[in-house]
């Protein structure tokens, strides 16, 4: 996992995975991608959703928790995701993945990257690569300054989507999730356990 944005000369392959990742949790992953001290104004976080089963079950919850900085979900044993905006409290107070209560996208994520998109034509340096199954990854770019405009996420997510680098299921940013580096995928038997690989 990298903090530099910055251009170079950078071609993304898989010879550049390892496994020196393990120790990040999830709450520093999250710290790091929503730059915390920059968004520390009000009430407005990102989410996480937390839950075991398989998440195309109808049954599966998706009951979103706010990230204040200080917990999150930790448990390898459960399919945890984070959401890639942060949001304001509706009038009760709770948080929902709405483009009413967007504020920001703080993260950019390419979903369902398979290995043969990886070699070769990913060549801006990412901020982090997560396996999430066997050949499949998440690959994400934290923002220094976030999209604050719902029409210009949901615009660079199709742009994205057109080039064949994201799934086209993964559009609507403003209320996207992506799975975080310490949890399991509960789509598969047995269980794929996600891995941070970049």
């Amino acid at each position: 996992m990298t903090e530099s944005l910055t251009q170079k000369s950078f071609v993304l392959t898989t010879e550049l995975f390892s496994n020196d990742f393990k120790g990040i949790s999830n709450a520093e992953f999250l710290s790091q991608a929503f730059n915390l001290v920059a968004t520390d104004s009000g009430n407005n976080r990102p989410v996480t959703v937390s839950s075991a089963g398989n998440p195309s079950d109808k049954s599966f919850s998706w009951v979103a928790k706010d990230f204040d900085g200080s917990q999150a979900p930790e448990s390898q044993g459960l399919n945890n995701f984070f959401s890639l905006a942060t949001f304001r409290p509706d009038s009760e107070g709770r948080y929902k993945r709405q483009k009413t209560n967007f504020v920001a996208q703080w993260v950019i994520a390419l979903d369902d990257v398979t290995e043969s998109i990886v070699e070769g034509r990913i060549t801006l340096e990412p901020s982090y690569v997560l396996e999430t199954s066997r050949g499949n990854y998440q690959v994400g770019y934290f923002l220094r300054t976030p999209i604050e405009r719902v029409s210009q996420a949901d615009a660079l997510s199709k742009a994205i989507i057109s080039s064949g680098l994201s799934d086209p299921g993964a559009s609507g940013p403003s209320s996207r999730l992506m799975r975080l580096p310490v949890g399991c995928n509960g789509k598969y038997s047995p269980v794929f356990h996600c891995r941070l690989v970049f």
